[in-house]
C-alpha cells in the first residue's frame, strides 16, 4: 500500500505516530519486539554441563553414604571425571553473537575474551551477561580467536601418554566462526543462557602427537552451544 492509497484515518495514524517519534520497522528479522528486556548469561566450559551434572549427583551420593567425608574436606577429586583424569589448562580467546537477523549478529560479550579453564574441572566460567530486547533469536555465533591446551596427564593418543602445549590449527585466519541455528526465545523478566561447551576430552584425543597440532575441524566438529531458558524462582 502506498501513501496515496492509504485511508485517511491510516494517514492520520501515522502521522500521529510520527510526531510522537514512533518508527516503524521494516524488514525486520526475528521477531524482536520493543515490549521489554530479558537477561542473557553466556558461559564456557572445558567438557560439557551434562557432565557437571554427573559429577555434583556423584559427589552428592557420596556426601550422604556412611562415613563419608565432611562437605569441607571433599576435595575437587570428587567432582573430577575418569579415569584417566584429564588434567592441564585450556586457553580459549572467544566472542559470542546472537543472531538477531543483522548480518553479523548483536555481540553479547564485550569485545574478545581469553579464558583459562581447567581441562579437569567442568564448572562453567561466565564470559558475559547481557539485556536483550525480548523476541525470537534465530541461533548464536561463537568466534574463536585461540585455543590452546596444556596437558598434564591423562591423555593417550594410541596408548602412548601426552603431554605438554597442543595447539589447535585454525588456518590462514587464526579464527574459526560457527553459527548455531538453534532459535530461542528473549523474554521480559527471564533468563537465558548460553553454554559454549567445548568438549576437550573429545578433539583433544585427535592431536597429532608428533607435531602437538589438533585440525580445526576436530574442534568444529567436537564444540557443542547449548541454549536453555532459565526462570525467576
Amino acid at each position: 500500500m502506498n501513501r496515496a492509497t492509504r485511508p485517511p484515518h491510516l494517514r492520520a495514524l501515522l502521522a500521529f505516530l510520527s510526531a510522537a517519534g514512533v518508527g516503524m520497522a521494516t524488514g525486520a528479522c526475528g521477531n524482536l519486539t520493543s515490549g521489554g528486556f530479558g537477561e542473557v548469561e553466556v558461559v564456557l566450559t572445558s567438557q560439557a554441563v551434562e557432565e557437571l551434572d554427573a559429577a555434583l549427583h556423584r559427589a552428592a551420593a557420596l556426601s550422604l553414604a556412611p562415613h563419608a567425608e565432611a562437605p569441607s574436606q571433599a576435595s575437587n577429586s570428587n567432582l573430577s571425571l575418569g579415569p584417566p583424569q584429564l588434567e592441564g589448562t585450556l586457553l580459549v580467546r572467544v566472542r559470542s553473537f546472537a543472531l538477531d537477523g543483522s548480518r553479523g549478529g548483536v555481540e553479547l560479550t564485550n569485545g574478545l575474551q581469553e579464558v583459562t579453564l581447567s581441562l579437569r574441572d567442568p564448572v562453567p566460567v561466565e564470559l558475559a551477561r547481557r539485556e536483550l530486547p525480548e523476541g525470537e533469536y534465530r541461533g548464536v555465533r561463537t568466534v574463536l580467536g585461540r585455543v590452546e591446551a596444556v596437558v598434564v596427564q591423562g591423555l593417550d593418543v594410541n596408548g602412548v601418554p601426552v603431554t605438554g602445549t597442543i595447539q589447535v590449527d585454525l588456518g590462514p585466519t587464526g579464527t574459526l566462526d560457527i553459527r548455531t541455528d538453534t532459535p530461542f526465545q528473549v523474554r521480559a523478566g527471564d533468563g537465558t543462557q548460553v553454554a559454549l561447551e567445548m568438549r576437550s576430552r573429545v578433539w583433544l584425543r585427535l592431536v597429532d602427537a608428533a607435531r602437538r597440532v589438533v585440525p580445526e575441524e576436530a574442534l568444529r566438529n567436537a564444540l557443542r552451544i547449548r541454549i536453555e531458558s532459565r526462570r525467576p524462582d
